[in-house]
């Protein structure tokens, strides 16, 4: 025997994630395409102006864009387990899912001790930065530094 209150909910849910992930996609679709326009005919010289402001605005697009897109993958997930009937259950360790937690993010797919873990929702490595105790020397071969492609003075200048 089912539970109506247990269905209801799992509609509600169900409608709920459906909306999300439509407004969703339609913020995606419409950040691709306000970046979808050529950069022609400005220059990121030495000065600052234009190009330096349409080269900030386009960092913060991508990173507002993989913020969405990481919550839009949370979203199908959890659009998944409702179907599947285990929206209650933790994706990492198994346990209950709070009640509070899945009332404030209807997309959570993990409990709050696993949430507040690095829980990994692509197939992409996990690279943990390398911390360095305050008494040890900063290294110029960080990853960091690659990076930005920046080197720290050696300690001999």
């Amino acid at each position: 025997m089912t539970n109506t209150s247990d269905d209801s909910n799992s509609a509600a849910a169900k409608v709920e994630l459906a909306e999300i992930r439509v407004r969703l996609e339609a913020q995606i679709a419409a950040l691709r395409a306000s970046s979808s326009g050529g950069s022609a005919g400005i220059s990121f010289g030495k000065r600052i102006g234009e190009g330096t402001s349409l080269a900030v605005e386009r960092l913060t697009d991508v990173a507002v864009h993989d913020r969405l897109v990481e919550q839009l993958t949370a979203v199908r997930r959890a659009e998944e387990k409702v179907v599947d009937g285990t929206s209650e259950s933790c994706d990492v360790c198994g346990a209950a899912i709070e009640s509070e937690r899945r009332q404030a993010l209807v997309w959570a797919v993990t409990c709050m001790n696993c949430a507040d873990g690095a829980v990994v929702t692509s197939d992409a490595p996990v690279v943990e930065p390398a911390v360095s105790s305050p008494k040890s020397t900063p290294t110029t071969d960080s990853p960091w530094h690659s990076a930005l492609g920046t080197q720290l003075p050696s300690s001999g200048d």
